[in-house]
């Protein structure tokens, strides 16, 4: 649309062909060279910022060289001026035509050339951009006396692209306002994994991410695809315990995972595992085969009750109890018995280890006196 002005032709919508290069466009042409004082204007449509936070425009046109006027132009120019007037809809005011009331993006020139023939055409392209903070915006394309053909406008707005990384993934990110200004962007855990740090990218004026930091891991009975970053349930007969990069593991001896995302195997039926045993770890049977040694001896102190036990590895294939050590079979510390009140000296007793306690799965001593 133009504003009421001097005596001119102003802005005149036209068809922009050239077959040579497959365009067909709709164009707006002004070329009042023929007049003093020009002053047409053009304005885009209100156009809604939505979440940007620097708007560009792309301006296609061609400038005809004022030589093609020898004797016939009272006034031509070969540049137009782009302004801009940033507007709040909400506030339903109508857009200014006064000249005051826009902020200039610049003055422009073919700097890809001017024709100055009726044959030749050289079409320019000028790239601008602007700072938003209001609803939207309008632009304005003023003439003083160019003949121009603006033939094709695109405004659009920069983001760094959605993309997931470290098994977080971060949103489309609009650039800064400024072209320097770099935006940070918190990332989300992608499905069945859990925050370990903070996930954080920078999205640079350019719409380029750089610099990631922090990230998730897949929770346990989910497995890490590195390549596709997804975290990938455990099938049924396999496990991951804990919260990782690991690949799933297939159970161990004696354990099953009859169903998808196990985080450890459970044992069968009669067959245990401790619980600081490794999840990697065969379960065995409850009650233990006899040990090599038939009779273990016990050596304590009644003040302190500590039981120090001398025995031979079992035949269970767990190669004794926690803590073993020491020459013979193995040193180990048992812990604190409870004996008859009437015990009073120190002596040696013959002991056996009878079972395991089926209510935990933690070694059990019992001692027969």
């Amino acid at each position: 649309m133009t504003p009421p002005g001097p005596s001119s032709n102003r802005w005149v919508e036209e068809s922009f062909t050239n077959f040579e290069k497959g365009i067909n466009w709709r164009s707006y042409v002004v070329c009042d060279v023929a007049y003093h004082n020009v002053n047409n204007w053009l304005w885009t449509p209100f156009i809604e910022r939505a979440q940007a936070n620097r708007i560009y425009i792309e301006i296609k046109f061609t400038i005809r060289d004022c030589s093609l006027f020898p004797g016939n132009a009272l006034s031509c120019k070969e540049t137009f001026s782009l302004l801009y007037y940033e507007f709040d809809a909400a506030t339903r005011e109508p857009p200014p035509w006064e000249p005051e009331s826009y902020k200039l993006i610049g003055r422009i020139a073919a700097g890809e050339g001017r024709f100055n023939t009726n044959s030749e055409v050289i079409i320019n392209t000028e790239v601008k951009s602007i700072p938003v903070t209001k609803k939207g915006v309008y632009f304005a394309f003023r003439d003083q006396g160019a003949c121009i053909s603006l033939l094709a406008i695109k405004v659009y707005y920069i983001t760094c692209p959605a993309v997931t990384i470290n098994f977080a993934h971060f949103p489309a990110t609009p650039t800064g306002r400024e072209v320097t200004v770099i935006e940070q962007a918190i990332g989300r855990c992608v499905d069945n994994a859990e925050q370990v740090d903070t996930p954080m990218y920078l999205c640079k004026g350019d719409g380029k991410w750089y610099l990631p930091t922090g990230g998730c891991k897949c929770k346990a009975g989910f497995e890490a695809d590195m390549d596709k970053q997804t975290c990938n349930v455990c099938p049924p007969g396999k496990f991951k315990y804990g919260t990782g990069d690991d690949r799933c593991q297939s159970c161990p001896p004696n354990s099953k995972a009859p169903d998808y995302g196990f985080a450890e195997c459970r044992c069968n039926t009669g067959f245990y595992r401790a619980a600081k045993d490794p999840k990697i770890m065969p379960c065995t049977l409850y009650r233990h085969e006899p040990l090599d040694s038939a009779t273990v001896v016990l050596l304590f102190r009644t003040d302190e009750q500590l039981i120090n036990a001398n025995f031979r590895r079992r035949r269970d294939g767990r190669g004794g109890l926690p803590e073993g050590g020491g020459g013979g079979g193995e040193h180990f510390k048992l812990g604190f018995a409870h004996f008859r009140e009437n015990l009073r000296f120190p002596s040696c007793l013959v002991c056996e280890i009878i079972a395991l306690t089926p209510r935990t799965s933690e070694p059990f001593s019992f001692c027969i006196f």
